[in-house]
């Protein structure tokens, strides 16, 4: 039967270009037009800011989240008395590296009012003036109890530090009293002003 088909196709050609016009005219629309094409809508993908942990923080902004955390941490674990207080005293002293200041830190006297006042007592003006113009121990203390309301008062009273010497200021001496002192420390000094003929004002 195939073999009595492809005769007929060969023998006449027409009828192979008319199954053909037929299989394309079944796919055409209305009088012979090709049907439309439909566009086939793609909706964009939305990218979740979840898989990227959201919108990034400022630099800034961390940094101050930390310092909020680290404080409140430190709140819930100080306690406000005085025996905390002298001991963060004593921590905030061994940062700082001159000297005179760990001399006045370990002179002030240390108590509480309330649950919010602290008083600093040093026996001069001097070391009070130390204590405030050292910003950091002050701020080491606001850190550590980072009360809203904390009031942090520093005053001398040399009363209060009846132990206390004052370090009398010492005397200039004159050219004899220090020509005097070297003899003592070096007898060949004597000696040494008559070979020279030396005339010392006296």
């Amino acid at each position: 039967m195939k073999e009595t088909e492809a005769i007929v196709r060969n023998i006449n050609p027409s009828v192979e270009n008319k199954e053909k016009e037929d299989a394309q005219g079944k796919s055409m629309g209305p009088q012979g037009t090709p049907p439309p094409v439909q566009e086939r809508k793609v909706k964009p993908k939305k990218i979740s800011t979840k898989s990227i942990g959201g919108s990034l923080p400022k630099l800034d902004d961390l940094i101050q989240q930390v310092k909020e955390e680290d404080k409140q941490k430190i709140a819930n674990t100080m306690t406000w008395n005085i025996e905390t207080i002298e001991r963060e005293w004593q921590n905030s002293k061994a940062k700082q590296e001159s000297v005179s200041i760990h001399k006045i830190m370990d002179q002030v006297k240390l108590s509480i009012k309330g649950d919010c006042e602290l008083y600093i007592v040093t026996p001069t003006k001097l070391a009070k003036e130390s204590i405030r113009k050292e910003v950091s121990i002050l701020s080491h203390i606001r850190e550590c109890y980072p009360i809203k309301d904390l009031r942090i008062v520093v005053s001398d009273d040399i009363d209060q530090f009846p132990e206390y010497q004052r370090e009398e200021p010492k005397k200039e001496l004159s050219n004899v009293e220090r020509l005097e002192n070297m003899k003592k420390k070096n007898p060949l000094i004597d000696k040494f002003i008559d070979r020279f003929n030396l005339n010392l004002d006296k």
